[in-house]
C-alpha cells in the first residue's frame, strides 16, 4: 500500500496503537484514496501481539506510533490475502426468448438452446471486430492483438423484461452488494477460432456496478474460457457468471469453436430522497 495512504490513515486514528477494529474501518474508510476492498472479515483478535505480559499488566503505557504503523502493515496484508469474493458462477433454467435483428437477418430463439453456430459464423463474417476501452488513454480502440472477436449492440436484439427482472432478482440472492439494482442489455459477444480478450477490466460508468453475462453456447475444445479470478467459465447455455466492473478477467485463445455470450450491464439504483413530512397548520385561536 502507498506510504502515503498508511500515513493518512494513522492520523485518522484517535488511538496510535490501533486497539480496535472499529477504529481501524473509520480510518480505511476516511482514508483520501481508495484502498482494495475487504474480502473476509478480519479478527483482530487472531492478530499476534508483540507485547509481553509485563506490558499487558501495565495500567498505564505510552503508545509508540511506530506501534500503530506496523499493525495497520499487518492488516492491510491479510486483506490482500483474502480471497475475492465478488465472482459467482451458477446453473438457472433460462426460460426465455430472445431475437436478433441485424441487416437481412432476423433470428428468434431461446436462452435454453443458445445461439445456432452456423448463425455465430455468419455474424461473424458480416460484424466488424469488436472495440475495447483503452483506459489509459480514454479511448475506444481497434486491436486483434488485445481482442480478436464481434459484438452485436443491444440495438440489434430484444430480450422480455421478465427476463431483466429475474437477472436482478438473482443479483440480490447471491449477496452481491448493493442488492437493489437495475439490469440493461448490452451486447452479444461472439468469438471464432482465434479469437480472444486480453486480461481487462470492464470500462467504469457512474452508477455501473457489475457485469452479468449468459452462456449462449460453447463448442470449443481447446481454450475459450472466461478466467475471472478462480473461475474459469466455459459460456455454456443455462448458465451465468457475474462480477464486479473492477474485477480483471481474460478469455482464453479459442484453439478451435464457437462461442457466444449475452452480455448485461448492472447498475446501481440511488437511493430515493425520503419524502418531506408535511406541514400540517392548526386554525389560530381567535381572541374574543
Amino acid at each position: 500500500m502507498d506510504p502515503y495512504v498508511v500515513e493518512s490513515i494513522i492520523e485518522k486514528v484517535n488511538q496510535p496503537d490501533v486497539n480496535t477494529i472499529i477504529s481501524m474501518k473509520e480510518a480505511i474508510e476516511s482514508a483520501p484514496q481508495r484502498i482494495p476492498c475487504i474480502g473476509t472479515c478480519i479478527d483482530y483478535n487472531n492478530i499476534e501481539s508483540e507485547s509481553t505480559d509485563e506490558d499487558s499488566n501495565e495500567l498505564e503505557t505510552e503508545s509508540d506510533p511506530t506501534d500503530a504503523k506496523h499493525e495497520i502493515f499487518k492488516l492491510v496484508e491479510q486483506i490482500d490475502r483474502s480471497p475475492n469474493v465478488k465472482t459467482m458462477y451458477r446453473c438457472h433454467n433460462y426460460n426465455y426468448d430472445f431475437s436478433i435483428k441485424y441487416d437481412e437477418i432476423t433470428y428468434h430463439g431461446s436462452l435454453e438452446k443458445g445461439l445456432p453456430v452456423e448463425l455465430m459464423q455468419i455474424l461473424l463474417e458480416k460484424l466488424p471486430n469488436a472495440t475495447y476501452g483503452d483506459m489509459k488513454n480514454h479511448e475506444t480502440k481497434i486491436d486483434t492483438k488485445i481482442r480478436m472477436g464481434v459484438d452485436l449492440s443491444n440495438e440489434h436484439f430484444s430480450v422480455p423484461s421478465d427476463l431483466l427482472q429475474y437477472i436482478a432478482k438473482i443479483w440480490k440472492s447471491s449477496d452481491f452488494l448493493p442488492s437493489e439494482v437495475r439490469i440493461e442489455p448490452y451486447k452479444i459477444n461472439i468469438y471464432g477460432p482465434g479469437g480472444h480478450f486480453n486480461l481487462h477490466k470492464d470500462s467504469p460508468d457512474l452508477n455501473l456496478i457489475g457485469t452479468f453475462i449468459i452462456g449462449l453456447g460453447n463448442t470449443c475444445t481447446n481454450g475459450g474460457d472466461l478466467k475471472v479470478e478462480k473461475y474459469n467459465w466455459r459460456a455454456n447455455c443455462q448458465s451465468h457468471i457475474a462480477f464486479y466492473t473492477d474485477i480483471p478477467h481474460v478469455l482464453t485463445p479459442l484453439k478451435n469453436g464457437y462461442r457466444a455470450t449475452m452480455t448485461f450491464k448492472v447498475w446501481s439504483c440511488p437511493t430515493p430522497s425520503p419524502s418531506p413530512s408535511p406541514i400540517t397548520t392548526t386554525p389560530s385561536s381567535k381572541i374574543s
